[in-house]
């Protein structure tokens, strides 16, 4: 829960690889709040070509100065 824990948000600021490590598939909630994670995520999903590694879920709404994509990734 990266809305609520500064602590992972910390560790995703410094290495958001940190984050996808651990048992699968990974719930990563809020993950938008650590933008660099979507491009960890997609690296590690090729990577391993396994499906139903990552649950990536949110609902903040990014600032409108933030660069956006469209999420869609199939993990």
């Amino acid at each position: 829960m990266l809305d609520l824990d500064s602590s992972a948000r910390a560790v995703g600021d410094i290495d958001p690889g940190l984050l996808l490590a651990g048992e699968v598939p990974r719930l990563v909630d809020e993950w938008e709040l650590v933008p660099s994670l979507w491009n960890q995520v997609r690296r590690a999903v090729d990577a391993r070509r396994v499906s139903g590694q990552f649950i990536l879920t949110g609902s903040a709404v990014p600032a409108d100065d933030v660069t956006r994509h469209t999420s869609a990734l199939t993990a």
